[in-house]
């Protein structure tokens, strides 16, 4: 199933992998989630990987 979202907390808290897109094709990524069911948005690792996705996207 392909999901897509503008909202870096909502493709964590869904998703097995979230889609880094480049500005060209091939320069795009991916970040596998691997955090257990259900996931809790204020758990450490959550934070971690939503901190990493801002950086990816030069957001933070």
């Amino acid at each position: 199933m392909i999901m897509v979202t503008h909202d870096l907390e909502e493709a964590i808290y869904l998703a097995d992998r979230v889609l880094i897109p480049g500005r060209k094709a091939a320069r795009h990524g991916w970040v596998d989630v691997e955090l257990p069911r259900p996931r809790d948005r204020s758990e450490s690792r959550f934070v971690r990987y939503r901190e990493e996705l801002l950086r990816e996207f030069g957001l933070h």
